[in-house]
């Protein structure tokens, strides 16, 4: 029997209403496509390392060396630590 082999893809993208505005981005390739070949894992860090839906927009910024994830809006909105430790998890 053949298994399939794992991949994390975006809960956003499988349908899910978890992106920064509430919303979702499902998208056909991902839906109907690579769910034949893979065994589909929805992963959101946002959402896993504690942030609201709704919420502000994040991005990464900072050094290769030194990453941080930051407020798109506001540079101040630091969540780089939470990030981190759903990632280290």
């Amino acid at each position: 029997m053949y298994e399939k082999p794992l991949i994390g893809v975006s809960r956003c993208l499988l349908g899910h209403a978890v992106r920064y505005d509430g919303e979702s981005k499902p998208h056909s390739v991902v839906i109907d496509q690579l769910v034949k070949l893979f065994e589909l894992v929805p992963v959101c860090p946002e959402v896993e390392a504690g942030l609201s839906v709704p919420r502000p927009p994040v991005q990464l910024s900072g050094s290769i060396d030194h990453p941080r994830v930051t407020g798109r809006e506001d540079p101040e909105l630091d969540v780089t630590v939470p990030m981190l430790a759903y990632c280290n998890a």
